[in-house]
């Protein structure tokens, strides 16, 4: 009921606007009543221009239909523009009468295919209607209501016209097609109920402010044409909501959800991916172990059968011998070193407040017979205090030193531990003057079991710098390395200033 009311002061506001519109002087009048004919006129060609061009993303038939009606519409007001008496003859002598038939057709258009547009619904209309076909049918039914009032005047103006206004046969065309809007209205009231589409109260509202316009039009001309283009105006903002706002709406919805569903996909993922790669640390700590014991036995007794028999068969047994031994012990280390890998993830101690000097002077001390056999020289600067698991900080020393004692050139190697702040993270870098690395291989030697060398060049595993590759992401931090064959190789990591452990 409320919503009625508001409507109500709204036909009266245009109304009474039109009504002192009237009051202006004689001089005035034909520029007002131009300008008011030429508002409806645009706001009908502007209805059809958005549903024409919306169409393509909408596929709303109903919004084109409505959208094709508006454009025969606006001919037919524009042709009683031209028609006016003060107006140059267009094609024909103009008057009142041929204006009054032009407004009069528009009229009785309008009626006709507002009803027909209720039974019009997104998709209804056939395969073969599509927006080149409509609208030349538009322009062919526009040209069939042109030529009767331009060729036939004489005869249609004593049945409609009566002096300058309409006659009685045209106010029975009229209230037919004021009946056909007021049907077009209620059945509109019926799909508004079942769907609520809010979009239908405004062609409706536009539709009864249309329908008042045609009565106030008689008595009030100005009235009447400020009513009529209030009307189109709603029905305007009806299609604008069915044809460009809704598809964007439907469109953003669509986005959104797929957006929400990857996310949700996404975080499933994660969440497995976590669980995966817990069971994996899990299994590679718990296999490793487990293995430690019977590997024990096997060393210990292949070194006793090395020790008591190795020389008392032939030189193939002293051989098979040495083989095996060397290999259990390769397994042996090998198997260390996956536990050591392992424990990264699974016995991690938390993150406290830890001092990198006293933490690379414990990886020194655990590098001691190595640094006095090679002569390094290792030098740093004034380390800071860091947020950090200090077993895991000193292994990542030890191995990255290691490293660069291992991988030494005829020199004694010279080794830098330097820092840099970056924004929030600390950057650590380890540089050396040994070997270097070809680049190409920059990423590989991070993975696990990875190797450059053969075992007889160098020991280890392969896994030292994957230990640590583990560490620093532990940390929240990334590694990388930058280096040239036969100049050194530089080691960067980073470490949050404050931040706790990465999940």
């Amino acid at each position: 009921m409320r919503h009625y009311i508001k409507l109500f002061g709204i036909i009266a506001a245009v109304f009474f606007s039109g009504y002192f519109l009237e009051l202006v002087s004689e001089s005035a009048r034909e520029h007002i009543e131009i300008f008011t004919e030429i508002l409806i006129v645009f706001v009908a060609f502007s209805i059809f221009t958005m549903t024409w061009y919306a169409y393509g993303k909408s596929r709303d038939n109903h919004s084109l239909f409505l959208g094709a009606t508006f454009l025969n519409v606006g001919v037919l007001s524009l042709l009683h523009i031209f028609s006016l008496s003060f107006m140059p003859d267009f094609i024909t002598s103009n008057s009142p009468q041929k204006a009054e038939l032009f407004w009069g057709e528009a009229m009785i258009f309008l009626a006709i295919f507002i009803l027909a547009s209720v039974y019009i619904y997104h998709d209804s209309l056939p395969g073969f209607i599509n927006r080149p076909v409509l609208l030349i049918l538009s322009i062919f039914i526009a040209l069939l209501s042109i030529i009767p009032v331009l060729f036939f005047l004489d005869h249609l103006v004593p049945m409609f016209i009566s002096g300058n206004r309409a006659s009685s046969g045209m106010l029975l065309l009229l209230a037919a097609a004021t009946v056909m809007t007021l049907y077009a209205i209620y059945l509109y009231a019926r799909r508004l109920k079942r769907t609520g589409q809010k979009n239908i109260q405004f062609l409706m509202d536009g539709l009864i402010i249309v329908t008042v316009s045609n009565f106030v039009y008689f008595s009030y001309e100005f009235s009447g044409h400020l009513l009529m283009a209030t009307g189109f105006y709603f029905i305007h903002l009806s299609l604008y909501r069915s044809s460009v706002e809704l598809p964007y709406e439907k469109l953003a919805e669509a986005e959104d959800r797929l957006r929400k569903d990857a996310e949700e996909k996404l975080k499933q993922t994660m969440a497995e991916l976590m669980r995966s790669n817990k069971e994996l640390e899990e299994f590679a700590y718990v296999a490793s172990h487990d293995l430690q014991e019977p590997l024990r036995m096997v060393v210990s007794y292949l070194q006793l059968i090395e020790k008591r028999y190795k020389s008392r068969i032939d030189a193939d047994a002293d051989e098979f011998i040495d083989f095996a031994v060397d290999g259990a012990t390769r397994m042996q280390r090998l198997i260390n070193d996956l536990l050591t890998y392992s424990r990264v993830g699974t016995q991690g101690r938390p993150f406290v407040p830890t001092d990198c000097e006293s933490v690379l002077r414990q990886a020194c001390a655990n590098l001691e017979i190595a640094m006095k056999e090679s002569g390094a020289v290792i030098t740093h600067d004034v380390l800071p205090e860091v947020m950090a698991d200090s077993g895991q900080l000193a292994q990542l020393f030890q191995n990255l030193i290691g490293n660069a004692i291992k991988f030494r050139n005829e020199k004694p190697p010279e080794i830098h531990i330097g820092i840099e702040q970056k924004g929030n993270d600390w950057l650590f870098c380890v540089r050396d003057h040994g070997i270097g690395i070809d680049m190409q291989y920059a990423e590989r030697i991070f993975h696990i079991f990875q190797r450059l060398h053969g075992k007889k060049e160098y020991s280890g595993s392969g896994i030292g710098l994957a230990v640590c590759k583990k560490i620093v992401k532990r940390h929240g931090g990334r590694i990388w390395v930058e280096s040239e064959p036969g100049k050194g190789s530089t080691f960067y990591f980073t470490i949050p200033k404050e931040r706790g452990e990465r999940i």
